[in-house]
């Protein structure tokens, strides 16, 4: 094997690899760009979200990726993805909103993303030392080392392109159509690329850059491939099996992939490290292949990833446990696999309490990727307030009370439903004070214009025969607590003062007593010890008094027009 010896600024001696590195993508449908020996198709596997997924990237490497700064070391910017590739030491992803981001070893400005690829690209492809983007406008450019012509687009491949795919020095690109580009050249050999076949000149859905070698998947299902057998593999004898059927191709260093339209895989060519011995999971339901310089990786319809071949330090094989089954898509590099994923949705949080008539904004805590959308699943929130789609519950409300409802999230990986709660208290600056039992109640002894006053009298307290109050019967064994709002202004008792809000006790109110009887009674269940009543028989309800409850029911609406004498509601709600 011909290695070619370069010196490369911050290593020294540092040897080229024999290796390649692919890339297929539709323009019309983003996805991933398969970089180095691997290959992205057109198809099942466009499940990549518009809004893009988490990049994660794995494997054992060498120095010339590995560590700080290596192609494992993937920088926040590289997500939310809609594609990705992977180089001998670099690695590229095109974030959602279609800029290229790079990382890795920056030898002859690979990493150097140039500004015509900060908008608008669909697809990326890792090479030896450089790097190509496919616009979703059909063109295609490249950056990096050009010492053969690698990042010198022909003017073929700057319109219609709809795929690309690269390896050490050599290039693909796939033209609407269905013709095949190439540019570059053999660095292996030291020679020109031997031309596409006219074989490729029409019809082709799939394409795959080789070491030396390249192939073509085309429409009827056959594959072609053509240039110079890599490493006496064979690799350019197809086996029957490849001569109908195939969807996809993949090229690893002297062995190739395909993918057939029944979702099994085949690969040929060379097996020295177990690179054409398929695992069983191979063999249905994979939507997507793509190839290192020796292992192989394949996407399932189930999200899970199946790898295979070397496990050495040149190898992505075995698949990481922490890699999941959210997989949208994925890349071989060199040293390194690579993939797109979603996560699972979480949501949590417990609501503050919200204040009638007052703006409010509670920001649920919520997880997964890409970041979730939110939903009301059922019920409804307070009167005022809205759920916004990044959990937000915002707005003023109009009605104090609870209110339960079901909010859902949701990622391309799945939802999560949660139950939430939202209490809106009444506004008590000005118009409700909750005060322990005072010595008297009675009119003229206990009183304030700028509140109503409610205190507990009873707690826990368990009814031994049925209660009726208010036009309601509470019956027999029922645990409740009792309580009394009193309103009382000042001075003049001629002139009237209106009080008028709500009060929120936290359970159910099961009866209202605003008669002179209910009111003056102190008994076992009214009454506070120690607190002297009022025996003025008008200081109930009356003229245009009103206390009403809740449609929850926890708690009361008030409005009550204090004259010549108090104004009272005894509160009878269930005990917690």
């Amino acid at each position: 094997m011909k290695r070619i010896k370069q010196s490369i600024p911050g290593d020294k001696d540092v040897r080229r690899r024999p290796w390649r590195r692919i890339a297929t993508v539709s323009v019309l449908t983003p996805l991933v760009a398969f970089g180095a020996l691997a290959v992205s198709a057109t198809g099942a596997e466009a499940a990549v979200p518009a809004g893009g997924g988490e990049v994660v990237s794995w494997g054992n490497g060498n120095a010339y990726s590995q560590g700080p700064g290596g192609v494992t070391d993937v920088p926040a910017a590289a997500s939310p993805a809609i594609a990705v590739a992977g180089g001998l030491a670099h690695s590229l992803s095109v974030t959602s909103g279609g800029k290229v981001v790079a990382w890795g070893k920056d030898y002859y400005g690979e990493t150097q993303v140039p500004a015509a690829a900060q908008s608008g690209v669909s697809a990326v492809a890792a090479g030896f030392y450089f790097s190509v983007a496919l616009k979703s406008d059909g063109s295609v450019l490249a950056w990096g080392l050009d010492d053969h012509g690698q990042t010198d687009v022909p003017a073929a491949a700057q319109s219609g392109v709809t795929a690309i795919s690269v390896s050490d020095g050599q290039a693909l690109a796939l033209k609407s159509d269905g013709s095949v580009v190439e540019w570059g050249w053999d660095l292996s050999s030291n020679a020109t690329l031997t031309p596409p076949p006219a074989t490729v000149s029409s019809g082709v859905v799939s394409i795959a850059a080789g070491r030396n070698w390249a192939m073509a998947a085309k429409s009827d299902g056959s594959v072609v491939a053509w240039g110079k057998s890599c490493c006496s593999s064979g690799v350019l004898t197809l086996p029957a099996s490849v001569s109908s059927g195939v969807t996809k191709v993949a090229a690893g260093l002297g062995f190739g992939l395909a993918l057939k339209s029944d979702g099994s895989v085949v690969g040929w060519g060379t097996s020295g490290k177990g690179e054409t011995t398929l695992p069983p999971a191979t063999q249905s339901g994979v939507t997507a292949i793509a190839a290192g310089e020796h292992y192989g990786m394949a996407l399932k319809s189930t999200g899970s990833v199946v790898t295979w071949g070397d496990t050495s330090s040149d190898g992505a094989a075995p698949t990481p446990a922490t890699l999941g089954s959210s997989v949208v898509a994925i890349a071989g590099g060199y040293y390194n696999g690579m993939a797109i994923r979603t996560t699972l949705p979480s949501i949590s949080g417990t609501p503050t309490p919200a204040v009638l008539g007052k703006p409010y904004d509670f920001g649920l805590t919520l997880g997964g990727y890409p970041a979730p959308s939110v939903e009301l699943r059922s019920g409804s929130l307070p009167a005022g307030l809205s759920l916004t789609g990044n959990g937000h519950i915002t707005g003023t409300p109009t009605k104090a009370g609870q209110s339960t409802f079901v909010v859902r999230t949701s990622t391309p990986a799945g939802e999560a439903l949660a139950n939430v709660t939202v209490t809106v208290q009444p506004a008590h600056s000005t118009s409700f004070q909750f005060i322990d039992p005072p010595a008297s109640v009675a009119t003229a002894a206990f009183e304030s214009d700028d509140y109503v006053r409610s205190f507990a009298e009873r707690y826990n307290q368990v009814l031994t025969s049925d209660l009726t109050v208010g036009g309601t019967t509470v019956p027999t064994g029922t645990r409740v607590n009792v309580y009394y709002v009193h309103a009382d202004h000042v001075g003049d008792q001629n002139l009237a003062t209106k009080f008028a809000g709500s009060e929120w006790f936290g359970t159910k109110v099961l009866a209202t007593a605003t008669s002179t009887a209910d009111l003056q009674a102190t008994t076992a269940l009214f009454g506070a010890p120690g607190t002297a009543y009022s025996s003025r028989a008008d200081q109930g309800l009356e003229f245009d008094d009103t206390a009403t409850r809740w449609i929850d029911q926890n708690g009361i609406d008030f409005s009550l027009n204090s004259w010549s004498a108090s104004d009272a509601v005894r509160i009878i709600a269930l005990a917690p």
